[in-house]
């Protein structure tokens, strides 16, 4: 990284407009190193794009700072910028840049790890912002973002705002409030296309999803949430902008309360526009009865029920959690065979199962990969297999999978196409 700082003043880039400064996997830059990087800054003063993406010591004060604050004095032509684990002191220079109005022209921005100070001036963004996306947020940096959006919205900064994502850290305890989700009711998002808030439901003190619903989205096209109840999904159903909804991602644990699974309360609605779904069903919680759980068999038949499968175009599935029994993992695969797939093209049903519930089969996976090969004899007889131009199976039953779709002239048609592929299990 020192000889990049080196040889960067010598290439003379001066009408150069986007600039990724990164590092491989097994480098770190210590913070000297990214002081050196930040003194090259003001050689390009037209650059417009910015992407940050350096391994760093694993310390609050890393140095980012110094760059971010190099590209607010030098870089005023800035129209994107994308910023790996900002932390303490990437995040405060972040938010001096914001409140300054540095990046006046800023339209896409990015911001891993973001610290709760710098997520409360996100209201200062430039009007024209299009693009925020807030990966790794501890609960206190969500909530300070869901408070300045609305407060911005509110404004009527956000107008222009296409895309926007907010996801919680992988270690993190910290939850939402209830004052934090209740931010988003009624905040008006007019040009929003793609809305992420994945595990939002799973962090929050306050069930966000009736808050969530009272949005206004009218051109929201993509949707990706969790939910904790039937009533979670039965509010986000009845949301107006749901009839927009084109691709939806939704995840949820399998289990069944009194008044049904959540799956259910999304099977009962129209969602005449929904043609991508991409469902995760997750293993039940510790509290959960095997009685009130969900099988997979039962996911699938939810699914056939609902009025909008015949349209979908593209769809997977992940269950990711034990089968009660052999019999009934080859079931679910012949209740998806049989499911009113009239107009799908691509199927992606890599992770439908994890073993059994059942200590009888030694190993486990071997049941499933019966099962598996079960489910491609059914499917070998589908009416819309020959319509897929793309169909990923488990990896882990590939070599038995594969045999058995030698046998079907459509998977053999399939092959030929290069439709079929065998992908990893993504828990």
């Amino acid at each position: 990284m020192v000889l990049l700082a080196t040889v960067l003043p010598l290439l003379g880039f001066k009408n150069l407009v986007s600039l990724s400064l990164y590092t491989d996997w097994d480098q770190d830059v210590d913070p000297d190193g990214i002081a050196d990087l930040a003194e090259c800054l003001p050689l390009f003063p037209r650059l417009e794009r910015l992407e940050i993406d350096l391994d760093t010591p694993l310390r609050e004060t890393c140095g980012l700072g110094v760059l971010v604050d190099a590209a607010a004095r030098h870089l005023p032509e800035l129209r994107s910028l994308s910023l790996r684990s900002v932390r303490a002191d990437g995040s405060r220079a972040l938010r001096d840049a914001l409140a300054s109005s540095a990046w006046p022209h800023l339209q896409e921005l990015a911001a891993e790890r973001l610290a709760p100070e710098a997520a409360e001036v996100l209201g200062a963004c430039p009007a024209g912002l299009t693009v925020l996306t807030l990966p790794l947020l501890t609960g206190g940096a969500y909530g300070a973002a869901l408070r300045a959006l609305s407060a911005a919205a509110a404004a009527g900064r956000l107008r222009c705002l296409r895309q926007l994502l907010l996801l919680f850290g992988d270690d993190d305890d910290e939850m939402l409030t209830v004052e934090d989700v209740r931010a988003l009711r009624g905040v008006e998002l007019p040009a929003l296309v793609s809305l992420v808030v994945d595990r939002i439901s799973a962090g929050a003190d306050e069930d966000p999803a009736p808050h969530l619903a009272a949005m206004r989205l009218p051109r929201l096209r993509r949707l990706e949430v969790d939910v904790c109840s039937f009533e979670a999904a039965a509010a986000l159903a009845a949301a107006p902008w749901m009839a927009g909804v084109e691709e939806l991602a939704i995840s949820g644990d399998a289990d069944v309360a009194a008044s049904g699974h959540w799956l259910k309360a999304l099977a009962a609605v129209l969602l005449p526009s929904l043609r991508i779904l991409h469902l995760k069903v997750s293993s039940p919680t510790a509290q959960a009865r095997p009685a009130r759980v969900a099988s997979q068999l039962d996911v699938v038949r939810i699914l056939a029920d609902a009025p909008w499968l015949p349209r979908l175009t593209g769809l997977r599935l992940q269950c990711p959690y034990a089968c009660q029994e052999e019999a009934s993992a080859q079931r679910a695969w012949a209740a998806l065979a049989a499911a009113p797939l009239h107009s799908l093209r691509r199927l992606a049903v890599p992770d439908m199962f994890w073993g059994l519930y059942s200590t009888r089969y030694s190993p486990p996976c071997a049941a499933m990969m019966r099962a598996a090969v079960v489910g491609v004899e059914c499917m070998a007889a589908a009416p819309w297999l020959p319509n897929l131009d793309a169909l990923e199976l488990p990896q882990d039953y590939e070599e038995a999978l594969a045999i058995a779709a030698r046998r079907s002239p459509a998977f053999v048609q399939l092959q030929a196409r290069g439709a079929v592929r065998f992908g990893d299990a993504m828990y």
